[in-house]
């Protein structure tokens, strides 16, 4: 719902507000595709790379020595900051305890001396793992954009780049994710300049095959400038992104324990170093996690760590990691629509496809929302004479790709995501039954935006402002009069009161568009913020209207306000 003037009644007087969206990152944040390989237990993970490699083979990185005596690095400092958030505990709480991506990792670069980390982790690592995810198979290679963006004129390294556009001293540096965008990047078949020459520039015919494999869009988990870590909220969210199936190109300060040979084994190649001096900072993609740590590919050739790959303890990752982004694949072809592949028939004679019932979605009483998100659920299901075996759910966020929902169990007729406020995401579920036979689409839309008690002109008794770092814009409104109450119209389907619990918070009711109201409770034992404590739905999108009711409770008799969540 875009922003829009809204008539809020007070205790009888009218207030006029207007309605403002939270802008944040355009993810889901509870998914993993099929194919992220996923654990229960504890043990150390060994990446299904190091296995079984995929991609080019180690002919086709040229690499002069065993290893360099000083290899490179080369990733600068991002200029402008985004902070790392934690995840809602909810959402934290539901990762696996292990994940492996690394299964469609392309070979092991070298990228030498040179300070071309950045590219070898975008450009070469973390794009051509998509190809290889999506089927496209190609690898890229990472002077393409490392000659177009790299800093300096006369360092023989060519002085590093940055992953985004960076504005510094009042020039513009060209980031690597921003060319993928742009210009996309040349395969390593088709580019006629080796991985070391920085020099030559791409000519018309690299550009123009560079273009079949632009990207649609990247995301910053966080960006610290000072280049200290994201702690565990930076720990956490790289999880998050992992447990999507979205590896992450990561920036960090380098020290000596990192720095590691032909390790035996992946139990062997781990950094644990928090106090050696800094060396440097450096690009690679994070592939995985588990209880140890997170697992690394790095573009020191085959002889680091453990065959290319090591593993940052998470003290590491929380003290030094200070750059994370990842991508949303390529512009078209590469990724999934919501078409699963059906399976053969086993009953030729049954070709009569399920039927599928409406998607629907509702906010839960008892959740809670996060700073600029909040949980959805959404339930479907469907009927078939033999049975159904199977459902398919994919989610569109805005215009992105559709992503298959892995991390729905095929047999669950519900699941709750936590969707971004200034959204829209579309979900489509299909169902198989017993037969193999896939029945049509169903779909619904939903765009979540929220109006703050901040969006209120004014505030007038007995409702007061009180600021609370635990809520929604910072603060919340609340009164202690029975009969105090807040009115909201809008348009949609669901809207949810959002709002504090504390120990002398009362009780209240809620009315949905005029009709018998329930009673609900505020009271908690301790002070907990951002909490959906009563929701109203209806069967259309259209104009509605809540109204929340203090009921004025002895000895507890608060009723608080904090924002409303809308569902359009």
């Amino acid at each position: 719902m875009l922003a829009r003037t809204h008539q809020i009644r007070l205790t009888g007087r009218l207030v006029a507000g207007a309605a403002a969206l939270f802008a944040a990152l355009a993810m889901l944040v509870i998914s993993a595709p099929a194919s992220a390989a996923t654990q229960s237990q504890s043990a150390t993970l060994v990446p299904a790379a190091v296995q079984t490699p995929v991609g080019v083979t180690g002919a086709q990185v040229k690499r002069k020595k065993k290893h360099p005596k000083k290899p490179g690095m080369g990733a600068l400092a991002p200029k402008k900051k985004v902070a790392a958030v934690t995840p809602a505990g909810a959402i934290t709480a539901t990762l696996p305890s292990s994940v492996d991506l690394s299964n469609f990792s392309v070979a092991v670069g070298n990228q030498g001396a040179l300070g071309s980390c950045v590219t070898w982790a975008i450009d070469y690592a973390l794009l051509g793992w998509y190809s290889n995810r999506y089927g496209a198979k190609q690898t890229f290679n990472p002077m393409y954009t490392y000659s177009q963006i790299h800093i300096s004129k006369t360092d023989p390294g060519g002085g590093g780049s940055y992953p985004e556009d960076t504005v510094r001293g009042g020039v513009l540096y060209r980031g690597a994710l921003n060319v993928a965008m742009s210009q996309g990047n040349d395969t390593m078949s088709h580019y006629s300049h080796g991985t070391n020459d920085f020099v030559s520039q791409p000519n018309t015919s690299e550009r123009t095959n560079a273009a079949s494999f632009k990207i649609s869009g990247f995301q910053t988990l966080f960006a610290i400038p000072s280049q200290n870590g994201g702690g565990t909220a930076g720990q956490e969210l790289i999880k998050v992104a992992l447990a999507a199936g979205k590896p992450v190109a990561i920036s960090m300060r380098v020290r000596p324990g990192f720095t590691m040979w032909n390790r035996a084994d992946a139990a062997s190649a781990t950094d644990n170093d928090v106090s050696g001096g800094v060396t440097g900072a450096h690009e690679i993609l994070a592939t995985g996690y588990d209880a140890g740590g997170l697992w690394i590919q790095n573009s020191w050739g085959a002889t680091y760590g453990f065959k290319g790959y090591s593993r940052l303890s998470w003290a590491v990752v929380q003290k030094d990691v200070f750059d994370a982004h990842t991508i949303t694949g390529f512009v078209s072809g590469s990724n999934p629509t919501p078409n699963p592949t059906p399976n053969p028939n086993p009953n030729p004679s049954d070709t009569t496809p399920p039927t599928m019932s409406s998607v629907t979605q509702s906010m839960s009483i008892d959740s809670q929302t996060t700073s600029s998100a909040v949980p959805v659920k959404f339930n479907w299901s469907a009927t078939d004479a033999s049975g159904i075996s199977a459902y398919a759910v994919y989610v569109k966020t805005d215009s992105a790709d559709w992503a298959l929902q892995a991390a729905v169990p095929s047999n669950a007729t519900q699941y709750t995501f936590t969707l971004s406020f200034g959204h829209t995401y579309q979900v489509a579920v299909k169902a198989k039954d017993a037969a193999g036979n896939w029945s049509a689409f169903s779909y619904d839309t939903v765009a979540p935006s929220v109006f703050d008690d901040t969006d209120f002109s004014s505030v007038s008794s007995p409702w007061t402002r009180y600021s609370l770092t635990d809520s929604l814009g910072g603060s919340y409104i609340a009164a202690s009069t029975a009969g105090a109450y807040v009115q909201k119209s809008f348009t949609g389907r669901d809207i949810a009161l959002v709002a504090p619990k504390f120990a002398s918070a009362g009780r209240f009711t809620v009315s949905c568009d005029g009709g018998t109201p329930a009673t609900g409770d505020l009271y908690g034992a301790s002070t907990v913020g951002r909490q959906i404590v009563a929701t109203c739905h209806f069967a259309q999108s259209g104009n509605h209207t809540i109204k929340v009711t203090s009921e004025g409770t002895s000895g507890r008799p608060w009723l608080a306000m904090d924002a409303f969540a809308i569902l359009s």
